[in-house]
């Protein structure tokens, strides 16, 4: 295809035990509580070579975009309140995953990220403020003479291709649950369990896509168990996990030690080569966020919105 993904700086799996990520929390201003799935993140760098070609080969430059597509595999919710039958759903059919419209199929819009780093000098406490460029998607030109960055008038073809080089995707992304008490009703019981997927994909205006490369599935969890609240007395803690793994996994573990287990076991989160039988994504349709928003409506678990 004309880029290959680099044998350094491969995206690994991350550190997912989210055991030790924040706890669920109540709000009472919105009598609901709210908790965060897994933290995951991935940067893919692709090396490309300015005399391989991406077929079809445009004839005349062209804008492309190169960038990450994820879709949702699988997804069920379970939402339990005290005296009440359980919510639940279950979607097996694969959805577009996005976090911003304005490139959509791609996953989000390029944006910055500000961190602050602690790090200690001979006993002294410091924090270091840094800002880091999170691109899962690129625009670049493309045309008989492979891939570049910027416009050329004074080129014959119109464009400045690349020297071979590395282009850098990355991204990173934290799902939220925010589930309300329900008419009276308290909470119970939550899970949530999504199967994911991503692919690097290039995609002209006036061109199939073209898949590069896809990862393996991975899986985020997240469960919650809360003992009804008495009258007039506190929120309890809940008994709760989150937790992510390699691989489609879509039971509920409750146990650190076999979480812990089978994340030793699931090694990097690379994405490989297309081959000819490497599925392509979805790229159209209702998106995930959008699905599972219309049916916590339909169900009164979230406020109707605001009328026009």
């Amino acid at each position: 295809m004309g880029l290959r993904f680099s044998d350094s700086q491969q995206p690994h799996y991350p550190p997912i035990d989210s055991f030790r990520t924040a706890p669920p929390y109540y709000v009472q201003e919105r009598d609901a509580w709210i908790q965060s799935l897994s933290r995951y993140s991935y940067q893919v760098d692709i090396e490309y070579d300015h005399r391989a070609r991406m077929a079809p080969t445009p004839r005349r430059v062209e804008q492309w975009r190169i960038g990450i597509v994820q879709n949702v595999l699988y997804e069920r919710i379970l939402i339990e309140y005290h005296d009440q039958h359980p919510f639940t759903v279950t979607w097996a059919r694969p959805a577009l995953d996005i976090g911003s419209e304005a490139y959509r199929p791609f996953y989000n819009e390029p944006y910055t990220v500000e961190v602050r780093i602690p790090f200690s000098i001979e006993g002294v406490d410091r924090i270091i403020e840094d800002r880091i460029q999170v691109v899962a998607v690129h625009e670049v030109w493309y045309g008989p003479r492979g891939i570049g960055l910027l416009l050329d008038p004074w080129d014959p073809d119109g464009y400045a291709p690349l020297p071979s080089q590395i282009l850098r995707l990355s991204m990173e992304d934290q799902p939220r649950n925010a589930i309300r008490n329900w008419n009276g009703s308290e909470l119970v019981r939550a899970e949530r369990v999504l199967v994911m997927r991503f692919w690097v994909v290039a995609m002209g205006a006036r061109s199939r896509p073209v898949v590069l490369g896809a990862s393996p599935p991975f899986t985020l969890v997240a469960w919650m168990r809360l003992a009804p609240r008495q009258l007039h007395s506190i929120q309890p803690r809940p008994a709760w996990g989150a937790y992510s793994l390699a691989g489609a996994n879509p039971r509920i573990i409750e146990s650190l030690v076999l979480v812990e287990r089978l994340q030793a076991r699931g090694g990097p989160l690379r994405p490989l080569p297309a081959r000819d039988d490497t599925p392509a994504p979805l790229y159209t349709g209702v998106s995930a966020n959008e699905r599972g928003t219309a049916w916590m409506r339909e169900n009164g678990l979230l406020p109707a919105p605001p009328s026009e």
